[in-house]
């Protein structure tokens, strides 16, 4: 028995490598961590949960190197990566993980291209992915909002980054919304003068309504950077509480308000800002960092955000922890896999089915209807079915079930077909289906997982333990 990266280290356990890659609109880092995963009791079900997690290499953090304004610098930050990935080596191999472009890094023209390519190098299951509603959920998940929730009551992570501020209200251990607004410490920058070497919408929507003459090339002095600051925090204040803004500030919403931040008990501050924030350093960059994070003192002393400020050990690596420790689950040892099904597959988007009370010669209609929900033109080619019901567990019940699925996959011409089960039958209703319909070949039946995203991959199967992992993410790339 080991507990290197991707053993099993004891019955129904499992240790994982799991890598974390923040490529954000400020900085990139890597984060690694080792995921030591068990079956829960086999009397009750064969679903797996992540027991420790456990951080076994931190890069160091380094700004996210640009040629111009728009254009990430793909072949820098591929020889930086390459150096943290050799070192991480020391601790195995990486066995799953998420590439996450952040914040306005992932509106960059080329941000696709390096997210694709930043996977590919760190390894065969490390994933893209990227989107503001899933980064506010990694950096809620990373800052320890979610977990601190169950014993504080309901908390607001607020995130302020280079470029944008995430937001979630977080209550029970449950994330019940969430929110992004195009504001960051990265709106201005400047170099040791003074003088403006860059500004982004925030910057830039910021000085048109407070009417101020500043563009790149220009001075601007510490009393205007605090005037710019003051400006984008109010806008972040009036998105918590849903207050109506006068223009420009709407066209910095990324999301809609939120509508859920009554009575909060506790506020989590993470990412870069939070630095300056819980003063763990009075270090400059030359951008709106240390003036964005007085401008949080106000709001916490003089304005609404009275909550009690939560500790948190490195906010800067909020969201690589989250990504790293969180993304992953791992399917029950009941999952069917069809002989010509080529693992790892990517990318597929989940379409969620409620089947709890629709007749089974329905099913077509009701997984038709729910793909077109989602906007895809097409179930040609695979989608992950993430089905809704309860089937009970008598043969005949299980049974009719699986007659009804398949004959929907193969109305649909669904092509090579992923599907997550609500209930624990994964490898019982694939076998039936395999058996009634001769459709073995191209099918994949999952269970004891939530597929709680926009998209899943599915690795390749674990002989040593019957299972496959799953990363859940998002792939929205919005260059603008």
């Amino acid at each position: 028995m080991t507990d290197a990266g991707g053993s099993v280290v004891a019955p129904d356990t499992i240790v994982l490598l799991s890598a974390g890659i923040d490529i954000g609109s400020a900085t990139t880092q890597m984060l690694v961590s080792r995921l030591t995963i068990k079956r829960m009791g086999r009397a009750h079900s064969s679903r797996y949960v992540v027991a420790a997690r456990e951080a076994v290499f931190q890069s160091d953090v380094i700004f996210t190197p640009y040629l111009d304004g728009s254009t990430i610098d793909s072949r820098k930050l591929t020889d930086v990566i390459k150096g943290w990935l050799e070192m991480a080596a020391r601790y195995g191999t990486i066995d799953t993980g998420v590439v996450l472009l952040t914040g306005e890094a992932v509106r960059r023209h080329n941000a696709e291209a390096i997210a694709s390519r930043m996977s590919r190098l760190a390894g065969d299951f490390v994933c893209a992915a990227a989107g503001d509603m899933y980064e506010a959920r990694m950096a809620a998940m990373g800052s320890g909002a979610v977990r601190r929730s169950l014993e504080i009551g309901r908390v607001i992570n607020i995130d302020i980054g280079g470029g944008t501020t995430k937001l979630s209200i977080v209550e029970t251990g449950e994330i019940i919304e969430s929110s992004v607004v195009r504001i960051g410490s990265r709106g201005i920058v400047t170099d040791a003068n003074g003088t403006v070497t860059r500004m982004d919408v925030s910057g830039q929507l910021a000085c048109e309504a407070l009417n101020l003459p500043v563009a790149v090339g220009t001075h601007v002095s510490t009393k205007t950077l605090r005037a710019v600051a003051d400006w984008m925090i109010a806008r972040v204040d009036e998105h918590i509480f849903g207050i109506p803004t006068a223009d420009p500030a709407p066209r910095l919403r990324l999301m809609p308000q939120l509508n859920t931040a009554e009575d909060i008990d506790a506020v989590v501050f993470s990412s870069g800002v939070a630095e300056y924030i819980h003063k763990r350093t009075d270090e400059r960059f030359d951008d709106l960092g240390m003036a964005l994070a007085e401008a949080v003192d106000w709001h916490i002393n003089h304005g609404r955000w009275t909550w009690k400020s939560l500790p948190i050990s490195s906010p800067l690596r909020a969201t690589a922890v989250g990504i790293s420790q969180y993304t992953v689950e791992v399917s029950g040892d009941t999952i069917f896999i069809g002989r010509s099904v080529d693992l790892p597959i990517r990318n597929r988007i989940v379409v969620v089915v409620d089947l709890t009370c629709v007749d089974g010669a329905r099913f077509p209609e009701s997984m038709a209807r729910a793909a077109e929900g989602t906007g895809i033109d097409s179930v040609d080619g695979g989608v992950a079915w993430k089905l809704i019901h309860h089937t009970g567990r008598a043969y005949r019940q299980v049974a009719e079930f699986a007659k009804a699925l398949g004959s929907a996959l193969v109305e649909l011409d669904a092509g090579s077909s992923v599907v997550v089960l609500s209930e624990d039958l994964a490898m019982t209703v694939g076998r039936l289906i395999s058996d009634e319909l001769d459709i073995k070949d191209a099918i994949v039946i999952l269970d004891g997982v939530s597929a709680d995203a926009a998209f899943v991959d599915v690795g390749a199967f674990r002989e040593d333990s019957s299972t496959v992992p799953i990363v859940l993410k998002s792939l929205s790339f919005n260059p603008s």
